[in-house]
């Protein structure tokens, strides 16, 4: 053994930087042990504000109507998480656009291929540009799921490939929605309060609804490995605002149950379905905690 007196100055220097290096390299570097494990937890609710709401507790619209809504409900398919480099940034301005993007107005860009997508879509964009690639993925069960005021659960699978994530960060979610239906009767409301106007309206759409939203989570030495994510799918009350639904209801067609059905109107699809990818919203809640 080397006595310490025997040890000359710089290296007794560097051998201290070592040990403080290491010491702050914590539990991220220790055997077995991944710079981030995901959970995730999901479910939907249909809780409109207020203010979208009659007093009698009907739906109101854009069109000054109102919908007694009696079920919203959704097929979720799949949850996935995006994952890039720790220093990739997913950051732009709309006022100047990235290449292949222009005219940004209103949360929408024009791009080169002709589509308009989103301004957080665009973010996901360029963090796959820019090196990303690495997913986290949780299948759900593909079923009805009745959402209420109160959140309710949607079961999803084990992740894939892993849990686990290397060193980085978490840049966005995904969610594909592959069914959608909406049930409820239009009112009128005057100062005795709401009162149903014709039959049950019904629209059903089996046409994937894709959620694209940023997220910032990292997954380094300044934060704890384990990141619990508690996402809620929030339904828009928007649903039904650019639809005329008087004018909807007269060229739709009754159905055996006596409801009017909507889902083969096309407009009226394409504008609710315009309406959900846009307007719903995903609400996190995050908690680190130590592997």
């Amino acid at each position: 053994m080397i006595a310490p007196a025997s040890i000359s100055r710089p290296i007794r220097a560097l051998l201290l930087l070592v040990a403080v290096v290491m010491a702050g390299q914590g539990c991220a570097l220790d055997p077995g042990v991944p710079w981030g494990r995901l959970e995730l937890k999901v479910s939907a609710r249909f809780a409109p504000v207020k203010d979208r709401l009659t007093a009698g507790g009907a739906l109101k619209t854009a069109t000054n109507e109102a919908i007694a809504v009696q079920e919203f409900a959704i097929r979720v398919q799949s949850v996935s998480a995006s994952l890039v480099g720790a220093a990739t940034n997913t950051d732009f301005d709309p006022a100047n656009p990235p290449p292949g993007y222009s005219l940004c107005h209103n949360g929408h860009c024009h791009k080169d291929d002709g589509t308009l997508p989103t301004y957080d879509e665009i973010k996901l964009e360029l963090a796959g540009a820019a090196g990303g690639g690495n997913s986290v993925t949780w299948a759900a069960e593909d079923k009805w799921i009745k959402a209420a005021t109160t959140a309710v659960s949607i079961p999803v699978s084990a992740c894939a490939p892993s849990c686990d994530v290397p060193h980085g960060k978490l840049a966005g979610w995904h969610v594909r929605i592959s069914a959608t239906r909406v049930r409820g009767t239009r009112q009128k409301t005057d100062e005795k309060g709401d009162h149903p106007v014709g039959p049950e309206l019904a629209w059903t759409a089996h046409k994937t609804v894709k959620l694209a939203r940023p997220a910032a989570v990292r997954f380094d030495r300044d934060h704890d490995p384990g990141a619990a994510i508690d996402m809620v799918i929030d339904l828009p009350a928007s649903v039904f605002d650019d639809v005329v639904l008087a004018k909807a209801a007269v060229s739709a067609i009754a159905r055996a149950d006596g409801a009017v059905d909507l889902s083969n109107i096309a407009t009226v699809s394409e504008a609710v379905h315009e309406k959900l990818t846009e307007d719903t919203g995903l609400s996190l809640h995050i908690t680190r905690s130590e592997l």
